[in-house]
């Protein structure tokens, strides 16, 4: 390489057969890179294409799932909220249910007094009636 210096910078008229090997041999070296060069540019542009085919499909994929996240979020929400309105319904029904708890034990006491009302009846005053009916028929 120190040689192709000086046998450049000698006019084309001054090369003698030397400076004329060196400067073929330069020739020679540039098409040799520059075809290397050239191949490796043309597989760069390829992978570089398919990269940019491979980004926008990702791209997309991407776009697609921030839309379904999005709406997936939407749908959460809305569940979120029906998840509180139901919430909200079954501590009103617990109260309610409570209250008809208290109510029915208040009914079953009413009951209860009712039938020991009526078996009081039965054993005192309607027991004596019926004994009295009872005797009546018989004197007739």
């Amino acid at each position: 390489m120190s040689i192709a210096h000086s046998a450049l910078q000698k006019e084309l008229q001054r090369r003698h057969t030397f400076d004329r090997f060196v400067v073929q041999s330069l020739d020679i070296e540039f098409a040799k890179r520059i075809g290397v060069l050239c191949s490796k540019q043309e597989k760069d542009e390829k992978v570089f294409h398919e990269s940019s085919s491979a980004l926008e499909q990702k791209k997309e994929a991407l776009n697609m799932a921030k839309e379904k996240q999005e709406l997936s979020a939407l749908k959460m929400a809305e569940a979120q909220a029906a998840l509180d309105a139901n919430t909200q319904e079954a501590a009103e029904a617990k109260k309610q249910l409570a209250c008809v708890d208290s109510e029915l034990k208040r009914a079953m006491k009413n009951l209860e007094r009712a039938r020991t009302q009526d078996s009081i009846f039965r054993q005192g005053p309607l027991a004596a009636y019926m004994k009295l009916i009872s005797e009546k028929d018989e004197k007739a």
